[in-house]
């Protein structure tokens, strides 16, 4: 699974350009954004003119109905999410990556930048979120998850039709990626499967 998580987000990381411990989980404090966070409501953001930011785009993901702000810790997430030592890397270059748990099912792969010990993972703010999948052409989920009005097995014109033309496109169209209007990098992508249906979203902030 340690390889599985590696190798998916040095592919997250590839694409996006080319545009001792007792208890070895982590659990999220009780008070947290399922207590507090809106309901979501079938309202889709128009592409503004000059394109996506990261700041628009972290603010629309949904879980289960939850609005989830990105960047978030573990911990302000409540008692529902966790992570776990046994599927979290770290690395000598400060890069983690981590799988995000909603009552003890896989959701997100989570990534970090400077992260040195397991323990400090859950009160850090990620800065990758991407949605995890064990079979690309089995889009059953363990959450209904939601940016903007998209969601798993949608089209990639569906796609279109929410965010606008991409700014980058592999040639098969199997992955999309919006960039920052501010910075001109990647801050949301999209995966399509062989049925051109997706799959993964994924996004970052720099």
């Amino acid at each position: 699974m340690k390889n599985r998580v590696k190798f998916i987000l040095c592919a997250v990381m590839a694409c996006l350009v080319f545009a001792g411990c007792k208890n070895e989980n982590i659990e999220a404090s009780d008070t947290g954004v399922t207590s507090s966070a809106a309901a979501y409501e079938p309202v889709i953001l128009t592409r503004p003119e000059d394109g996506w930011s990261y700041n628009e785009v972290s603010q629309i993901l949904y879980v289960d109905g939850v609005n989830i702000p990105i960047p978030f810790t573990v911990e302000s997430l409540g008692k529902e999410f966790s992570i776990k030592k046994s599927t979290t890397n770290i690395y000598d270059s400060g890069l983690c990556n981590t799988v995000l748990y909603k009552n003890n099912n896989p959701i997100f792969i989570l990534e970090y930048f400077e992260v040195d010990s397991f323990k400090k993972i859950s009160t850090k703010e990620c800065d990758t979120v991407m949605s995890y999948y064990e079979d690309l052409n089995d889009i059953s989920l363990n959450a209904e998850i939601v940016v903007n009005g998209v969601k798993y097995g949608d089209t990639l014109s569906k796609v279109k039709s929410i965010f606008g033309e991409p700014d980058n496109e592999n040639e098969n169209g199997s992955v999309v990626v919006y960039e920052d209007k501010n910075t001109g990098k990647g801050c949301i992508g999209f995966w399509f499967n062989d049925s051109g249906n997706l799959y993964s979203i994924t996004l970052i902030r720099h």
